[in-house]
């Protein structure tokens, strides 16, 4: 849901509409909507996300697509990302996969999903 975008909004906050139990209990609310904005610092709001095009984050969504498909070999990670000619940054991305619990090796050293 994106109640900061439909119903918890900065200029015209609409609380009577809120779906969350608590709504009658929002401190924002019960100061009159004065102070710092509960939003602050939430998924675009706080700051602008980064630019997409030729981000890590593009590789990495990249890469997962191609492990939907199947595992992908160590070699293939860069091309999977669309950073063919920059293996140590493809490396990277794929280790945060791994990190995130996202995908992990198999015995054949292949990149898959979990």
């Amino acid at each position: 849901m994106e109640l900061g975008a439909t119903v918890c909004t900065r200029r015209r906050p609409r609380c009577g509409d809120c779906p969350l139990p608590a709504a009658g209990a929002c401190a924002w609310a019960l100061a009159g909507h004065v102070g710092v904005d509960p939003a602050d610092g939430s998924a675009g709001v706080g700051r602008p996300q980064s630019a997409f095009a030729g981000s890590d984050r593009q590789g990495r969504g990249r890469l997962v697509d191609a492990l939907r498909v199947g595992p992908v070999a160590e070699a293939s990670l860069a091309v999977a990302c669309g950073w063919p000619d920059d293996p140590d940054r493809a490396q990277r991305v794929a280790a945060g996969l791994v990190a995130d619990g996202l995908a992990g090796y198999a015995d054949d050293g292949r990149l898959r999903l979990p």
